[in-house]
């Protein structure tokens, strides 16, 4: 490799690198001011049942992925760089295909159970209807992390960038909008359809990076489950841990100490924007 390459590629890494700072930071920006701004509307108590509202669907996202995500990630950069662009989109295809089926059968099992899943994880019988109506995000959560990870293996800076931004930004205008009119139900109902926005425009940029997206056999699932469901345990086991938390502070806290907790920890994340670009 000359000098010559060696700069087109130090250049190219770095405007990656500002690409995801760039998008990452505006991201975090929109959801922490957008949160503040939903916390003022609902109030304490209101933004409290908020926070915990997601909780159920949060345990029931355990059940969709299965490492296919991690998989995917690995698959669509080794094929990358022997330039079978057609084999990465026959796979996203088998991916996508294989976590909207699944997501789909367990937001069915929640539906259904949705009211003894709630009062076995929240014990409050006033967050079975939000906790239901935040169900919806197992399957719109799936397919973002899925896009999400296709666009990392294929190496795309300026959508990975992007996609956070639309998600936060999305979620962030609809919630408050909402609110005004249906209080913590539109709230919640503007955070999955942020979601929902968010996963359909990580799919269309799939399918024009990679000019469609068609199914691969369903027998090339089974490599893709065997190296993903290892590293899958790891994520799993943080996100579980998250919905505990959460479930422990409704089952011993108030909905204003919970609301007053939650509006802390995302004056925090505005606050570490400051000192990421230091550190």
């Amino acid at each position: 490799m000359g000098s010559d390459d060696l700069l087109t590629a130090a250049s190219e890494g770095v405007v990656s690198a500002f690409s995801l700072f760039s998008g990452q930071f505006l991201a975090t920006f929109a959801a922490g001011l957008s949160s503040i701004v939903l916390a003022r509307l609902l109030g304490p108590d209101g933004y409290g049942r908020y926070s915990l509202s997601t909780t159920v669907a949060t345990l029931l996202m355990l059940a969709t992925d299965f490492g296919v995500s991690s998989a995917l990630t690995r698959e669509a950069s080794r094929l990358k760089g022997r330039g079978e662009v057609e084999k990465v989109a026959r796979l996203v295809g088998l991916a996508l295909c294989f976590n909207l089926l699944v997501s789909l059968v367990v937001l069915a099992v929640g539906l259904a159970l949705s009211r003894q899943l709630s009062l076995l994880a929240l014990r409050r019988e006033e967050m079975v209807e939000l906790s239901r109506l935040a169900l919806p995000l197992v399957v719109t959560n799936s397919i973002f992390n899925l896009a999400y990870a296709a666009l990392l293996g294929l190496g795309d800076a300026r959508a990975l960038s992007l996609l956070p931004v639309v998600r936060d930004v999305s979620r962030g205008v609809l919630s408050p909008l909402l609110a005004l009119s249906s209080g913590c139900e539109g709230a919640v109902l503007g955070l999955v359809l942020g979601y929902a926005v968010a996963a359909v425009a990580g799919v269309a940029l799939l399918w024009r990076r990679l000019g469609g997206l068609p199914v691969a056999p369903w027998g090339e699932l089974r490599p893709m489950l065997s190296y993903g469901l290892p590293l899958y345990a790891s994520s799993a086991l943080s996100t579980a841990l998250g919905a505990y938390q959460n479930a422990v502070l409704a089952w011993f806290a108030t909905d204003e100490e919970v609301g007053n907790l939650k509006v802390a920890g995302n004056f925090f994340a505005l606050l570490q924007l400051l000192s990421a670009p230091i550190a």
